[in-house]
């Protein structure tokens, strides 16, 4: 669309429903083709979406647990569980913290559900500096039980990388807890790409002043850019799992493989 000499470029997302097969009323099949909608824009929008029972089922689940969710965080009922992560030499290096959220009701729900859900409802700012929080709260414990200070990687979501608080709220964090920034690594993950690539950059560079490595997640999907390697400073990549996992069945993933690691050396990577 043209206007006043400048192109707009717009998407559209539709709900569908079919009467009488979806409803019998006009409120109900509005109501049906606005809950079909919704699901639209939640897969990426400019999209169709067909109505069907399920999607009644979807949001009625979705809702709960947005429910549940704000009274998870309210009373800090997640806990954290460490992976962890060795050299080639197999020493140990560190762990990676992973959230586990178990509900009374509802049971284990998946971080694969409710973090998007967080997301969605506005509460991943919050989510994410309560999971640092608890990180940095059993951090000693941790390092007392595997006797040596390892350091522990934390995933940043997208909104909560660009939270303008958060150098201040991640400084702050540890003060309360008495923890090292420099056994802290943080993981972002490539879409940080796709926003500007300056304000990445500075929003890096205010985190490895404060002693925290930063660490590229899932590399070899998304945005990836050599570009990116070059500008960002970044202590470390992580090959995305979907190389690795086939690693013996292509050869072409063993090529990407040992080449993105040589690459990374010769960065000063690990």
């Amino acid at each position: 669309i043209k206007y006043s000499d400048i192109d707009y470029y717009i998407t559209i997302s539709i709900g569908a429903v079919h009467y009488p097969t979806h409803a019998k009323c006009y409120e109900e099949l509005f109501y049906n083709a606005n809950r079909s909608l919704q699901l639209a824009k939640l897969n990426g929008k400019n999209t169709f979406n067909f109505f069907n029972s399920s999607i009644i089922e979807d949001t009625n689940r979705r809702l709960e647990l947005k429910n549940l969710l704000y009274e998870a965080i309210q009373h800090k009922n997640f806990t954290m569980v460490y992976q962890p992560q060795y050299n080639y030499q197999g020493e140990l290096i560190s762990y990676e913290a992973l959230v586990r959220w178990y509900d009374p009701i509802k049971g284990f729900i998946s971080p694969n559900e409710f973090i998007p859900l967080a997301e969605c409802a506005g509460l991943i700012i919050p989510l994410g500096y309560l999971l640092f929080e608890l990180v940095l709260k059993e951090l000693h414990s941790l390092q007392l039980a595997v006797g040596k200070k390892v350091k522990v990687a934390f995933n940043l979501s997208l909104k909560q990388f660009f939270d303008k608080n958060l150098s201040n709220q991640l400084i702050s964090l540890c003060k309360v807890y008495n923890v090292d920034p420099n056994y802290i690594k943080l993981e972002i993950t490539e879409s940080v790409a796709a926003s500007n690539i300056n304000d990445v950059i500075q929003i890096i560079s205010r985190l490895r002043l404060l002693g925290m490595e930063i660490e590229l997640d899932d590399y070899g999907t998304g945005f990836s850019s050599l570009k990116y390697l070059k500008d960002f400073q970044i202590n470390c990549i992580k090959i995305d799992q979907s190389f690795i996992k086939d690693l013996f069945l292509y050869p072409s993933n063993k090529a990407i493989i040992n080449s993105t690691i040589q690459m990374a050396h010769e960065l000063g990577f690990t």
